[in-house]
This record gives structure tokens, sequence and C-alpha cells, in this order.
């Protein structure tokens, strides 16, 4: 993603997908390819996270999208991370 706003749109879309196949459930993978989409000492960041470079900040909290919790209300509905 090139942008918060892009990483946002695209996830709002998938969001979007899982509610229109009656998903109430979603796994996030928060460490794809043996770097992640949170600072870490350890793993550079995601390619999937910024310009697709891996290792680039991005700039912003990708995790702070889906809520930090274990579960978030979404149009009426409750759906568990």
């Amino acid at each position: 993603m090139a942008s918060e706003s892009a990483f946002r749109a695209q996830y709002k879309t998938v969001l979007d997908d899982f509610e229109m196949w009656n998903m109430n459930a979603v796994i996030f993978q928060v460490r794809p390819l043996l770097d992640a989409y949170y600072p870490s000492k350890i793993n550079p960041w995601s390619e999937f996270i910024a310009s697709g470079v891996q290792g680039a900040n991005p700039g912003y909290d990708p995790l702070r999208h889906h809520g930090r919790g274990n579960a978030q209300t979404r149009h009426g509905t409750r759906r568990d991370f």
C-alpha cells in the first residue's frame, strides 16, 4: 500500500466482503513473510504495508484499523478478530 488511506480502503473492502459472505471471524496475520505489520526490533516492516519494500516504515499503525481488542462492532454485527 502506498498510503494509510489506501490501506484503510483495502481493509474496508476485505471486511465488507467478509460481511457479504456472512463470515463472523477474521484472522489477521501480523507476520506474513518473516516481516511484521508492527514496529519490531527483530523483524522488518512488511512489504505489504508500505511501498512494496520490506523494511520501509509506513508512517502509521496498520493494527490500529482493526482494533486491538478481541471484538469489534461493525454495522450492527459483532465480528471476532
